[in-house]
């Protein structure tokens, strides 16, 4: 009993302090219209009355940050840097932001590729856990944050549990952009995310969802507005980059048009054409824009273990290149192998 009791104790400890108090509060009023947070002082909805709460100095505070970003990026399969001090920060734009007092919590920093997550502002594990959770979608998308697995266990929850129509209707999806209906359904989260769809299914996609983000360590409660808008964002990385993409490879420069529509690697003045991989990708059931600018290096040198076992590499051929698959097949334990 003791014990337990001593558990309960720390467990309120915790959601005592001042930190994790802000951080629920902010997550409880989400919701809240314009008019609504104009007319509602923000101490008026706080859990707990502010006599009550527990300050920590900055350094535990940030402390106690570090080791919760740690076990997130443990589990998440994205690269994060956490920031404690303003003279840390290699961007120039950001640290002159900083110094202007602007509340940043964290941003994408383009020459490392990594999301940085800015301690000092940060206002509990809540709130690093959300502004880890938009620049990663933002940036990488929801399969490249959660890893193959997650994702599709997300993705079969949500197919194997809407209605016929609907299902229908992704398989349509799949058949027409000559893709499997994994990122079909995906493509058509994003879509309904941005068009609205029937409350029964939205609340099913809700808690799927929720469910998704504590397999991989996350607390914080994701409310409808905010769970369409990490759709949406996920959306840009699903369908294509936004600009053309150049990856260093073992053969060349690889350079991978919008929409991953074609693609050409160039080598010392010589440029070939690769579209044919991608087509062929496709057609395997394999999406280009699954794969990061590390996995596309790998491609090109030795190749990938997909989720399935199997190994995907690029192959050289008169016309461009080409793409072998091996290993063992889905559903078989028979070694495979297929040149396309």
């Amino acid at each position: 009993m003791n014990d337990i009791g001593s558990f309960r104790s720390s467990i309120q400890e915790y959601r005592s302090t001042a930190g994790e108090v802000e951080a629920r509060n902010v997550e409880s009023r989400l919701d809240f219209t314009s008019a609504q947070r104009r007319n509602t002082l923000a101490v008026s909805t706080e859990d707990i009355a502010r006599d009550g709460q527990i300050f920590l100095s900055r350094d535990v505070r940030m402390d106690e940050l570090a080791r919760h970003v740690s076990f997130l990026a443990g589990k998440l399969h994205i690269p994060v840097e956490v920031i404690r001090h303003a003279d840390e920060v290699g961007s120039p734009d950001i640290r002159g932001l900083l110094s202007c007092g602007k509340d940043i919590r964290g941003w994408y920093d383009i020459p490392s590729q990594r999301v940085c997550l800015y301690l000092p502002h940060a206002r509990g594990k809540a709130d690093v856990e959300r502004t880890l959770l938009h620049e990663g979608v933002a940036h990488y998308g929801l399969r490249k944050l959660a890893g193959h697995k997650h994702m599709d266990a997300f993705l079969d929850d949500i197919f194997n549990g809407c209605g016929e129509k609907v299902r229908d209707e992704i398989l349509r999806m799949a058949a027409a952009d000559r893709t499997d209906i994994r990122v079909a359904t995906e493509e058509y989260l994003a879509r309904m995310a941005e068009d609205g769809t029937d409350r029964s299914l939205w609340d099913r996609i809700v808690t799927a969802f929720r469910n998704l983000l504590r397999k991989l360590g996350f607390c914080l409660e994701i409310g409808t507005r905010e769970l369409r808008g990490i759709l949406a964002a996920s959306r840009k990385n699903l369908t294509g980059i936004a600009e053309p993409a150049v990856i260093q490879t073992a053969r060349g420069d690889l350079e991978l048009s919008c929409g991953y529509g074609r693609a050409v690697l160039r080598r010392q003045g010589v440029e070939t054409d690769a579209t044919s991989l991608l087509e062929r990708m496709r057609k395997a059931g394999i999406s280009p824009a699954s794969l990061g600018q590390e996995d596309w290096k790998a491609v090109f040198n030795g190749g990938i273990i997909l989720p399935d076992g199997r190994k995907l590499m690029a192959v050289r051929e008169p016309a461009g290149y080409g793409m072998r698959i091996s290993g063992v097949s889905p559903g078989s334990a028979r070694e495979s192998g297929m040149e396309m």
